[in-house]
């Protein structure tokens, strides 16, 4: 696989998490492995008004600049980047602390001892001083496993993040392919139109020289010019969708307004994937192994289970060592505030034993969260794997009926345009009536019509599998 933006963003949070995993000494962390099987150069800059745009272009520009991407990685970053606490839950804590403070005061009244308030002439005047200098360490030597459950939940929460950024890639390259098949066909189908419109006006010339020589009806040259009318309708209509389904696409792609081309040209998919070698038991394997969102949801109940882990620990007693250096001094009025190295000192060292024997039942829930997330999550992996399994079966399904459609309706357009020329030479010579000129050019724009639908529903059916199972399926 080519050195596309997915491998530098990998390689990035790698070198983000390095240094942790260097200054604790542990194992390395489990990377989630390349799952989308598209082959993509590096990312590239939207393409010119006055290029051709192809379909790898635009899934390559799309996981480049896409938002949906972007905000999945920062995801991953932000679950990778929190295990630094996880692990830092292992390594005492360090408090410095220094405070130095000047009191000035002025006492006017006070109270006698038999409790009379009294003035006093002159007031009393004057300024206290103190300088602290404190460092203290804690360490939380035992919690009944929580950190444990900490570091391993941590662990598979950031891998089901990098598993979610596959799956959200896959999901943009096909969301891609599909609005470049959308437009594709929108373009194919312009073009059809242009012809047709062609073809009409060319009907509509021979129907005005044969009406000059009483060859034809009036209401036949009426139908003619009609049909010249409405293929014009019908070629301004499929212009719009064009510009619409253009806009579609480069939205996915991640254009921003001013970006926008609607008159962007798109390369054609001449060659067909061929449908004969799908097995869809291989297939549903092959996704069970690899499809991100399944692979995120495994993380996810293992994060659950060392959730329900560290809040059954909450009913264990826990042990923590503290040591205290502390430096403090009161300073006279002519001494410097300013005194950071206090003379006084005093050490302390505890340990503390501590086991909450009752806290109002929010253990209690706690646990039974945990353990009703630890539930769905299993839950939600399982109605995944059978939607996989039930789409990838679908899927192939369709695939292999699309493909014997299109043969079909290939063979279908083939005769209706040899019957179209046939009765154009008819309607030539005068042999053939209008109307029935028209009954073929009709049978002929609607087998058109479908093999054009059916080829581009072949290619999203496609694309869909592809999503499910990751590289093309073979």
């Amino acid at each position: 696989m080519s050195a596309g933006p997915r491998r530098v963003r990998a390689a990035r949070r790698w070198m983000r998490g390095a240094p942790m995993l260097t200054a604790l000494g542990l194992l390395v962390l489990h990377a989630a492995q390349p799952l989308v099987g598209f082959a993509q150069e590096a990312a590239a800059p939207p393409p010119r008004p006055d290029q051709t745009l192809n379909l790898e272009g635009a899934v390559s520009t799309a996981l480049s600049r896409n938002p949906s991407v972007e905000s999945a990685d920062a995801s991953a970053s932000a679950a990778q980047a929190a295990r630094w606490a996880d692990w830092g839950a292992f390594i005492p804590t360090a408090d410095l602390s220094l405070n130095l403070s000047q009191t000035d005061f002025k006492t006017l009244t006070f109270l006698s001892p038999e409790g009379v308030p009294q003035t006093a002439i002159p007031p009393i005047e004057g300024e206290r001083k103190n300088s602290f200098l404190g460092l203290s360490f804690n360490w939380n030597v035992f919690r009944g496993g929580q950190n444990i459950a900490a570091v391993k939940s941590g662990a598979a929460r950031s891998r089901a993040a990098e598993y979610r950024l596959s799956e959200t890639e896959r999901i943009v390259v096909r969301d891609v392919k599909v609005s470049y098949l959308e437009a594709l066909k929108a373009q194919r189908l312009v073009e059809v139109a242009e012809s047709q419109l062609t073809a009409r006006r060319e009907d509509l010339r021979v129907s005005e020289e044969r009406y000059r020589i009483a060859g034809v009806t009036r209401s036949d040259l009426l139908g003619a010019q009609g049909e010249v009318a409405q293929a014009e309708l019908t070629l301004l209509d499929r212009v719009d969708a064009t510009r619409a389904a253009i806009r579609a696409l480069q939205v996915n792609m991640g254009f921003g307004p001013g970006e926008l081309d609607l008159d962007m040209r798109l390369a054609d998919i001449e060659a067909l994937p061929e449908a004969s070698g799908l097995n869809a038991d291989a297939l549903v394997a092959r996704a069970a192994a690899s499809d991100p969102q399944l692979l995120a949801l495994a993380e996810d109940q293992t994060a659950a289970k060392a959730d329900l882990w560290a809040a059954r620990a909450t009913y264990i007693p826990t042990v923590s060592l503290g040591y205290n250096l502390n430096r403090g001094q009161d300073l006279g009025p002519n001494e410097s505030l300013f005194n950071v190295y206090p003379d006084n000192t005093t050490n302390s060292f505890s340990i503390r034993a501590s086991w909450p024997l009752f806290t109002g039942f929010s253990r209690k829930e706690q646990n039974a969260r945990a353990s009703s997330d630890l539930r769905r999550a299993r839950a939600d992996y399982a109605q995944r794997t059978h939607d996989t399994d039930r789409a990838i079966r679908d899927l192939v399904d369709q695939i292999q009926r699309r493909r014997a459609r299109i043969d079909l309706l290939e063979t279908l357009f083939r005769l209706d345009s040899e019957r179209v020329e046939l009765a154009r030479q008819q309607y030539r010579l005068g042999t053939l009536p209008y109307d029935n000129l028209l009954i073929a050019i009709t049978q002929q724009t609607n087998s058109e019509q479908s093999l054009l639908q059916e080829r581009y529903d072949y290619l999203r059916a496609w694309a869909e599998l592809e999503r499910l199972v990751g590289s093309g399926p073979r």
